[in-house]
């Protein structure tokens, strides 16, 4: 039986023990609208990193690499259904991008998986 491994580079998402960084990423260098592009990847039912730091004008890019749905949604479950940024359901493979022009906190989740995807931070300055 032979296997194909196929290899797709996520700069600064993953360190070589499978790890998240703990420091927020640094832009990829990809623009979105001129401004710069930070990427989080929701991978193991959790948003890698966890949390980030960008000055504002970034992008904020989020694709799903895991093999079920996935939401980027702002808030925490059960709170407010008025949201500020809300993604549609992401299959695997999809990206969600939302650009933060204000500074301030924003805490995000997940709404199929609440439970054990929720208190992500987005820190913008």
């Amino acid at each position: 039986m032979r296997w194909l491994l196929v290899l797709i580079p996520l700069a600064g998402c993953v360190d070589l023990g499978g790890h998240a960084p703990d420091a927020s990423p640094e832009p990829d260098g990809s623009l979105v609208d001129g401004g710069p592009v930070v990427d989080v990847v929701l991978s193991g039912l959790a948003f890698r990193p966890g949390t980030v730091e960008i000055p504002a004008g970034t992008t904020v890019r989020w694709t799903n690499l895991d093999a079920v749905a996935h939401t980027v949604t702002e808030g925490s479950p059960g709170g407010s259904a008025a949201r500020v940024f809300d993604s549609p359901l992401l299959s695997t493979g999809q990206s969600f991008l939302w650009r933060f022009d204000e500074p301030g906190e924003w805490i995000y989740f997940c709404r199929t998986h609440p439970n054990v995807m929720r208190n992500n931070v987005v820190r913008v300055f």
